[in-house]
């Protein structure tokens, strides 16, 4: 299953995740198009892009990614 969670307390020094993403996947049956996230953690004052070609899914997956979050809080 999904998951999207933020994490805000650890035990060690390092700061905690702004974001993890675990196992999150995509398939839109009608063109054939899949799209996965194995693992993707962000940190505080990390700098993340998403680059690909136009229609390669990246407004999808944070779409998808923003609103699996909104209904998992």
């Amino acid at each position: 299953m999904p998951s999207i969670h933020k994490e805000t307390n650890r035990c060690n020094n390092s700061p905690a995740p702004l974001l993890t993403v675990q196992d999150f996947s995509i398939h839109i049956a009608e063109s054939n198009f899949r799209l996965a996230i194995q693992n993707l953690t962000i940190y505080p004052q990390e700098i993340v892009a998403l680059v690909g070609e136009s229609g390669s899914g990246k407004s999808l997956l944070a779409h998808s990614m923003i609103q699996t979050h909104r209904q998992n809080p």
